[in-house]
């Protein structure tokens, strides 16, 4: 049985630093479940300049683009924003089942590791923090 792709949908707008760890453990969390997931936000603002209207807008237009091609939309998180809305609305229009998943879900499904990497990821990734954390000693 093929596995469904699903298109992950979550806040990046804001600390861009902290929703890229989330979309990331969102994927992950689908990962888990048997989807394929697509997180065209992880993609796209390392190509395009996000602060550049045009840019933003061709990245928008451009993940709109792979949401048709997605079995489901999975509105990830407990924040929905503006973008996200106008994905759900998108999806919605064309028959695309649109699933809400809480934080909640998508954290406790985590392993241990993954908590690590997350915590290790977090907004101080410097040196000098690095160094003193210890995990499991």
């Amino acid at each position: 049985m093929k596995s469904r792709i699903i298109y992950i949908c979550s806040p990046y707008a804001g600390n861009t630093e902290e929703n890229t760890a989330f979309a990331r453990q969102a994927c992950g969390y689908a990962i888990r479940q048997g989807a394929v997931p697509l997180a065209p936000h992880l993609l796209y603002p390392r190509i395009l300049n996000d602060s550049v209207p045009e840019e933003r807008e061709t990245g928008i237009r451009l993940g709109l683009e792979i949401l048709e091609r997605c079995e489901e939309l999975w509105v990830c998180g407990d924040r929905i924003l503006a973008g996200m809305k106008r994905e759900a609305a998108y999806a919605k229009a064309r028959g695309i089942p649109v699933r809400q998943i809480p934080v909640c879900e998508i954290m406790e499904s985590q392993t241990v590791q993954e908590m690590g990497e997350a915590i290790r990821e977090g907004p101080d990734t410097s040196q000098s923090h690095q160094k003193n954390v210890l995990f499991g000693m």
